[in-house]
């Protein structure tokens, strides 16, 4: 069981934002979602840096969402070339929050959670005697532009 002071919701919409960002760098470069293990990876990583600490559970929900959200993310923000994506970070590739399209990416993590949170609460889930799959669903094929070298 996690610490509910480590993995709050702030820290949830943190991961997740963290998770999409990671999924749509992958369909700009591949054309496809990131595998499980690279979700899971990437969750550990912004666990370390941010002092997180939670259940497998709850990082299996959260990537299951980044999957199911990053698509719609993809939709509203158009980044659909390596180039664009590359503009969303600053140095050592952190996101550049002055960007209004590095600020949509929390809002739209955020409003995803509110509105449904007792779908992704793994605690609901537990409750329910429900379990999430460990491998996650493919993601709709999207079409990426190839950034043209000057």
């Amino acid at each position: 069981m996690s610490d509910p002071l480590s993995f709050d919701d702030e820290a949830r919409a943190g991961m997740l934002c963290h998770l999409v960002v990671g999924e749509l760098v992958s369909m700009a470069r591949t054309g496809n979602g990131l595998r499980t293990g690279h979700l899971v990876e990437l969750a550990h990583i912004w666990m370390n840096a941010n002092g997180a600490r939670c259940d497998w559970q709850e990082r299996v929900a959260t990537a299951r969402m980044a999957a199911d959200l990053a698509p719609d993310v993809l939709a509203a923000s158009s980044l659909t070339t390596e180039k664009m994506l590359v503009q969303l970070f600053t140095d050592g590739w952190r996101l550049d929050y002055r960007r209004p399209v590095v600020r949509e990416i929390p809002d739209m993590c955020a409003a995803r959670l509110r509105c449904s949170p007792e779908r992704w609460r793994p605690s609901m889930l537990r409750s329910h005697e429900q379990s999430l799959p460990l491998n996650l669903p493919p993601l709709p094929q999207v079409a990426f532009k190839k950034a043209q070298s000057p």
